[in-house]
């Protein structure tokens, strides 16, 4: 990795970490830097539209001896950016806070009007509805498993007194899969603007501002990016008063971004089942918590019939 680093970036690596499969961290001349693995084609669409449009909101990349951004080899795509001090130090919330403060200005800068392909909306809304026949399939696979043991572990007490919430839910989820329906029927147009998707305290500096990496970047519906922080492990969840104070009083969103966004937070995707039941607990117990959560949300939208 060290000579495929200098061959296209003439860095001399003092220092090479792997942090995960697709991350590592290097330091030359006293500088930390990130290369990253991406798909190429994802790359190119993030790396254009930054480029385009001189976004501030991403750690420097650095080019490579030809001077592009990203290098292809193979099947894969890389790039390398400069490290920033990312404050590790600070407390969660306050980091969060200014996330949702960035993304709202990354919306805002990237947003515009796409037309859409025929039938976009009817291929979204029976997606929705094949998810929530997933997940009450999974639901009630969960109680039946349970209800085979001898000695019922306790998750599955837990999961006794959350089924009938779920089903509830699920329900809702429907009502409001019916309401995008009609309110898209004439629809031809979709916001689409540049999402991140990959919220974490050690991907962004509040000093600078900054997001660290394209790899997960895609042009989407600004939905994308809240519903990832929901339903990607992030915990505890945001508070509704954390989002309208630090990202929906700067980036508003239209009637059918907001129903979109409900119907994804009700589709509350499967925890991994535990062997260890007391961590199957753990887990049912931040799923009560993010329904506690989701209830406050579609109160706060003020979405009818939901």
């Amino acid at each position: 990795m060290k000579d495929w680093i200098k061959a296209h970036y003439g860095l001399e690596i003092d220092h090479l970490e792997t942090i995960s499969p697709n991350v590592w961290r290097l330091k030359a001349s006293g500088e930390t830097y990130y290369l990253k693995r991406a798909a190429p084609a994802k790359l190119r669409e993030a790396l254009g539209l930054v480029q385009t449009m001189s976004l501030p909101f991403f750690a420097p990349l650095i080019p490579c001896r030809n001077g592009e951004l990203f290098v292809c080899d193979h099947q894969d795509g890389f790039f390398l950016c400069l490290g920033i001090e990312t404050e590790e130090n600070l407390v969660g919330d306050f980091k969060l806070r200014h996330y949702l403060s960035l993304l709202a200005k990354l919306h805002q800068s990237t947003f515009y009007v796409a037309r859409i392909e025929e039938g976009f909306y009817v291929r979204l809304i029976e997606s929705y509805r094949q998810r929530c026949w997933q997940c009450a399939s999974w639901y009630e696979n969960c109680l039946h498993t349970g209800q085979l043991s001898y000695y019922p572990d306790p998750a599955y007490w837990s999961w006794q007194d959350l089924y009938p919430r779920l089903c509830q839910n699920l329900a809702r989820a429907e009502r409001l899969i019916s309401q995008l329906e009609s309110m898209t029927k004439q629809k031809e147009t979709r916001r689409l603007c540049l999402t991140y998707r990959h919220y974490a305290p050690e991907h962004f500096a509040c000093k600078t501002n900054q997001l660290i990496g394209l790899d997960h970047c895609r042009l989407d519906s600004p939905v994308a990016d809240l519903v990832a922080l929901y339903q990607k492990g992030h915990f505890p969840f945001v508070e509704w008063e954390m989002l309208e104070t630090f990202y929906f009083a700067h980036f508003d969103w239209q009637d059918c971004e907001k129903l979109d966004f409900a119907i994804q937070l009700c589709l509350v995707g499967c925890l991994e089942i535990q062997k260890d039941p007391f961590k199957q607990v753990e887990h049912i117990f931040q799923l009560q918590m993010y329904l506690n959560q989701l209830e406050v949300i579609l109160s706060c939208l003020k979405l009818e019939n939901s």
